[in-house]
């Protein structure tokens, strides 16, 4: 399954236009960013304020 997702990812990716790949290289980073605040969160113990 893991297979089929990177595939249909790269044909969408050889398909995308210049700009779109340039979208899509921001929204990968934001997207990281985040899954790293969350999992650095985790680490630390962090608590969410009520």
């Amino acid at each position: 399954m893991v297979r089929q997702v990177l595939e249909m990812m790269n044909r969408e990716g050889e398909r995308a236009t210049s700009a779109q790949r340039t979208r899509l290289i921001e929204l990968f980073t934001i997207s990281s960013r985040y899954e790293y605040l969350f999992w650095d969160m985790a680490f630390r113990e962090e608590q969410w304020l009520p």
